[in-house]
């Protein structure tokens, strides 16, 4: 349920356990570092176009903070309606993977396709 991978080099530690995935988020720090916050592709557009919420979920310390843990009660109270729909996502992708990444496409691109497949999948609900 837990492994390491080199994302554009730098060593990550990926968690796919949900049960240990919501154990962590609920020990975070005070100011745990934003997921997005690295992804100069974002903050980049969000600065250069003053989206001053967007840069919030982009960014760290207090304000980052304030954003994310209003998303927290949402995160954990409709955890029984999202995680069939990406868990039924995830066996979709599994169906295909060793295929797929062994004929067509890099891993890292697998597993980034298919973080969109399941980030999907919870926004509209297929």
């Amino acid at each position: 349920p837990v492994y390491g991978m080199s994302i554009l080099g730098d060593d990550e530690i990926v968690v796919c356990d949900p049960v240990v995935f919501g154990s962590i988020l609920r020990q975070e720090g005070k100011f745990p570092i934003g997921a997005a916050e690295g992804v100069s592709t974002f903050t980049d557009y969000y600065k250069e176009n003053n989206l001053t919420m967007a840069m919030r979920g982009a960014s760290n310390g207090p304000e980052w903070w304030e954003w994310r843990d209003s998303l927290n009660a949402d995160m954990f109270a409709a955890w029984d309606t999202y995680m069939p729909a990406i868990a039924e996502t995830c066996r979709k992708i599994s169906d295909v993977a060793g295929y797929e990444v062994s004929e067509n496409i890099a891993f890292v691109d697998f597993i980034s396709r298919a973080a969109f497949d399941m980030f999907e999948t919870v926004m509209y609900g297929s």
